[in-house]
């Protein structure tokens, strides 16, 4: 697992990256040009970004490096809900989205926020939609989109532009006291 850790620079200085492998710095163009996209006032400060293996076991490692990252930008009050909710989405793309595919298949997870908001999106090379199943009191898997579904204000999934696959993605308050 790769994790980067994005701050956007101050006063024109240059991008800030620890645990990052890009010398091209091509992650910072990346993501210069989605910002050029957003309003002002909806810009992340920094951004979590980490690539995993569609197998399962590695996403506690994933979890807890995403905790920790949290906790640092001031996110400690929410980071068990993004936590869960980043949790289920990379179980969901390593289960569902990679169905058939090697495990050492990569797949990203993209954690982004606003005063105001936490978006959670993770990629998978499946082109499969998710969907929430229906509950069963005697299954022990098919919940995470309702845990989803609860914890965020909304969620979602958006095809590739390019190539296949998706991004499922969701947005949670950046605070308790703002609900």
């Amino acid at each position: 697992m790769i994790a980067h850790h994005l701050t956007r620079p101050q006063n024109g200085d240059t991008p800030k990256q620890s645990t990052v492998d890009d010398p091209d710095g091509v992650i910072w163009a990346l993501r210069q040009a989605h910002l050029a996209t957003e309003p002002l006032s909806q810009r992340p400060s920094e951004v979590f970004i980490a690539r995993f293996r569609a197998d399962t076991s590695t996403i506690p490692a994933v979890r807890h490096q995403l905790q920790c990252w949290l906790n640092s930008v001031g996110l400690k009050d929410v980071a068990d809900d993004v936590a869960l909710v980043s949790t289920e989405l990379m179980g969901n793309a390593a289960e569902h989205g990679c169905r058939g595919l090697p495990r050492d298949t990569e797949m990203a997870i993209r954690i982004s926020f606003s005063a105001v908001l936490v978006r959670v999106e993770v990629t998978d090379l499946s082109d499969e939609q998710p969907c929430a199943r229906s509950h069963s009191g005697s299954r022990t898997s098919g919940r995470g989109l309702r845990l989803v579904d609860a914890f965020s204000e909304r969620w979602g999934a958006e095809g590739a532009l390019i190539g296949r696959g998706k991004t499922v993605w969701a947005d949670l308050r950046a605070s308790r006291e703002a609900s």
